[in-house]
């Protein structure tokens, strides 16, 4: 079960492998991550003396954690991985040039665990390919939901514009629906979120014609 994603990952780095590690957390991190409380935007992993660490990975503390523990949001957490992965690792990151990312944090059998990524960091030009594939990916996912909502036969001027707003020019669908794929269309979520808003929008919405 996922607790939280670094969501700049994808989009910063090439992961070539994955690796899974244990991390070593106090009482009050525990308590606060099953509270949902753990972020990872600004988080990194370091090698330290054939040692990983995890750092800058947010953990804010409950209101009720105990006074007595002085509880640090950001401090260094150390990750546990077999003596041969972390060789491996070592090995890739001093003389390779990767580097090593934090994925995601989730729960095996109760235990947080951490996914991390051996990466190289994407140039721009590669951003920005990647940029275009997942607007192509946006554009046919609207595509597929506008076949999908009824629509009358009046045909109204093509415009200029996104695929997805000139469709909805041809047709008249209705206010609800144009504004829906307005908003869709200029968002800048990932393929799989407007996948799930345009199945969800597809089921749910129902129109006369």
């Amino acid at each position: 079960m996922t607790i939280v994603e670094n969501r700049k990952a994808p989009h910063e780095y090439f992961v070539e492998e994955r690796y899974e590690a244990g991390i070593a957390l106090e009482g009050w991190e525990v308590k606060a991550i099953r509270a949902g409380r753990a972020q990872l935007k600004e988080a990194y992993v370091m090698v330290r003396d054939e040692e990983i660490f995890l750092i800058g990975a947010h953990i804010s503390p409950l209101s009720a954690a105990s006074t007595h523990v002085q509880a640090d949001p950001v401090r260094t957490r150390k990750l546990l991985l077999h003596a041969e992965e972390i060789r491996r690792l070592v090995g890739k990151v001093d003389r390779a040039g990767y580097t090593l990312v934090p994925l995601d944090l989730h729960y095996v059998r109760g235990r947080v665990k951490v996914n991390i990524g051996l990466a190289k960091g994407k140039k721009q030009y590669d951003k920005r390919a990647a940029e275009k594939e997942k607007d192509w990916k946006r554009e046919q996912q609207l595509g597929a939901f506008l076949r999908q909502v009824p629509r009358s036969k009046a045909v109204r001027r093509r415009r200029k514009g996104p695929l997805a707003l000139r469709w909805a020019g041809d047709y008249r669908y209705s206010p609800a629906v144009t504004l829906v794929l307005a908003v869709v269309s200029a968002s800048r979520d990932s393929c799989s979120q407007v996948s799930t808003t345009v199945s969800g929008l597809s089921e749910r919405l129902s129109m006369p014609s």
